[in-house]
């Protein structure tokens, strides 16, 4: 007999320190050290990481965030990542969306950029289950 569901555990996947940049704020108050937590990064300088903008190429998840500058990050595997609100379909490529730490589906233009495939679109509003 074979399996009558597909189950998705969110991977880990690989992590990765890197430094960041001003648009995350460490805080202490914050589950996982910022409210950006969770939220979508790209590479914004040598070995640092900033939140996604429009267009740009995903690099992973934020995960968490110390008080010295440095965070770390999920680069690979399945994860939720909060959408910019606008559907994202099934096996669409991502790049970064219209509102900072979000993601949107990649359109002409955004081929080089696009990074990661969308394998359910339906997690939850404004959240899209990738495979990196």
């Amino acid at each position: 007999m074979g399996r009558n569901d597909i189950k998705f555990t969110i991977d880990p996947g690989k992590r990765f320190t890197f430094f960041h940049d001003a648009s995350i704020t460490y805080s202490s108050t914050e589950s996982g050290g910022a409210a950006e937590v969770g939220q979508v990064v790209t590479c914004t300088a040598d070995d640092t990481v900033g939140l996604i903008t429009d267009g740009d190429v995903f690099l992973g998840k934020l995960i968490l965030v110390e008080p010295d500058g440095v965070c770390t990050v999920q680069v690979e595997g399945i994860m939720d990542v909060p959408t910019d609100g606008n559907p994202i379909a099934f096996n669409n490529r991502i790049v970064g969306g219209t509102t900072d730490g979000t993601i949107r589906a990649a359109t002409t233009g955004d081929e080089i950029t696009a990074r990661g495939v969308v394998i359910n679109d339906s997690v939850d509003t404004n959240v899209a289950r990738i495979l990196a």
